[in-house]
């Protein structure tokens, strides 16, 4: 199957085959995406940017990010959140623990920030098994 990157002026799947998870996953899909559900569960009144700020910054992501406080968010009325590769995997990954039991486990929007979270944990894997990367196909 042709990959729809080799669509782009000045890249091909063949010859440009290094990924760069901190710029592609972290800097880019989760600082728009989480920008994203952010504000849309907020607009829905599952919680306020007041609650999410208070919680993620009372997270710790690991040992090593515990000094690495998340920064507080004045507004989302952006494209897409102010962090660093760190800070958006930190945001990431506790954004389910600072806010899921406040938002209905059915909601589409929640939906999608799960499947981020499986496929941010499928490509963080130090190893997968072949139906592990079946999920990474599966429609949401």
């Amino acid at each position: 199957m042709a990959s729809i990157l080799n669509e782009l002026k000045y890249f091909h799947a063949f010859t440009n085959f290094v990924q760069d998870i901190v710029h592609d996953l972290f800097e880019g899909v989760c600082a728009y995406d989480m920008c994203l559900v952010s504000r849309e569960l907020i607009r829905r009144q599952f919680f306020t940017l007041s609650v999410l700020n208070s919680r993620l910054q009372g997270a710790q992501c690991s040992y090593h990010e515990i000094c690495n406080k998340l920064p507080v968010s004045s507004s989302l009325d952006c494209e897409m959140l102010p962090l660093d590769a760190s800070e958006a995997w930190c945001f990431t990954s506790v954004f389910s623990i600072a806010v899921g039991h406040l938002v209905p486990e059915d909601d589409n929007v929640w939906k999608f920030y799960l499947c981020l979270r499986s496929i941010m944990d499928i490509v963080l894997a130090p190893s997968v098994i072949a139906e592990e990367l079946k999920l990474l196909e599966e429609d949401y």
